[in-house]
């Protein structure tokens, strides 16, 4: 019986590759809720609940929720630029322009 070589990369690989490719940081935009809270400092339950009120964009499947990289990054990027963020205020005005960008 001849071997068939797959040339198929698996999936963790893959992953590996991209992250090695991007200098070790993740490529991906979405995380989970323990990775944001922990960014923003902050605990999971206060992300799932701005999630579930529909401020925090990202992803529900089943039980397992991811947000959004790109938000929470501009999020922590207002703060270091030193303004005064208001987490409402600023969600609306994000979600307002992603959108503006889907229509």
């Amino acid at each position: 019986m001849q071997r068939i070589e797959s040339r198929v990369t698996p999936l963790a690989s893959r992953s590996r590759q991209a992250v090695e490719a991007a200098g070790g940081q993740q490529t991906h935009d979405l995380m989970p809720i323990k990775s944001a809270a922990a960014r923003l400092n902050v605990s999971e339950a206060t992300i799932r609940r701005a999630f579930d009120a529909g401020d925090f964009p990202g992803l529900q499947i089943g039980r397992s929720y991811r947000v959004s990289r790109p938000f929470v990054e501009a999020l922590l990027d207002e703060v270091r630029a030193g303004r005064r963020v208001v987490f409402e205020e600023f969600a609306a005005a994000w979600l307002a322009r992603a959108n503006r960008g889907a229509a």
